[in-house]
């Protein structure tokens, strides 16, 4: 949900999962709900992820696309309220986009979003222009990210993998063994322990 400047409106995406509408973006009234209106639409398998209104309040930004493929075919576009055209924002795809932030003055937005092969999510900038930097560059993945008014402050989540192979007797379940750090695994025939 995004709100609008003034907080009398909010954005949402609605995913209803049939094949001609899968996801689609509305606007509602914040107080009630009511006089709700349907933005845009998206067909199997393509969803809406995150939405938000430009600080103007005229026009709001959002991300589409599908994951399913292992390609990038992620966009960032933006959608003007008093007309309902809708517009890429960059040419540049994406694997997928959790979030999206407007920056101050409508001069660009932050997103945090992956790119097919490497499948951390970074934190981009990219520009009115369409140009896009990663601000971020390391092995961390970054997934929720939100600007304090002027953008002088940034705060976002980080995602840390933390799986572990353990090893239970199933006598006694209390005595587990950590094994090795893996997230999938299987015993072969011969008693041998394979995992990723």
């Amino acid at each position: 949900i995004s709100f609008s400047p003034d907080s009398t409106k909010i954005s949402f995406a609605r995913c209803f999962y049939r094949d001609a509408e899968y996801c689609s973006l509305w606007l509602a009234d914040s107080a009630d709900g009511k006089n709700e209106k349907k933005l845009a639409v998206r067909p199997r398998p393509f969803r809406i992820a995150d939405n938000e209104f430009s600080p103007d309040g005229k026009s709001i930004a959002f991300a589409a696309g599908q994951s399913e493929n292992a390609a990038n075919e992620f966009s960032l576009l933006k959608i003007d309220l008093a007309s309902g055209k809708e517009e890429e924002i960059t040419d540049k795809k994406f694997f997928n986009i959790k979030n999206l932030a407007w920056l101050p003055n409508q001069n660009g937005w932050l997103i945090t979003a992956s790119v097919i092969p490497n499948k951390r999510f970074r934190i981009w900038q990219v520009g009115t222009s369409g140009e896009v930097e990663p601000v971020t560059n390391d092995s961390e993945n970054y997934s929720i990210l939100s600007l304090d008014q002027k953008a002088n402050l940034l705060v976002s989540t980080q995602i840390k993998e933390d799986y572990r192979l353990y090893l239970f007797q199933t006598e006694n379940p209390a005595l587990k063994q950590i094994l090795a750090g893996a997230t999938y695994a299987a015993f072969a025939p011969n008693g041998k322990i394979f995992f990723s």
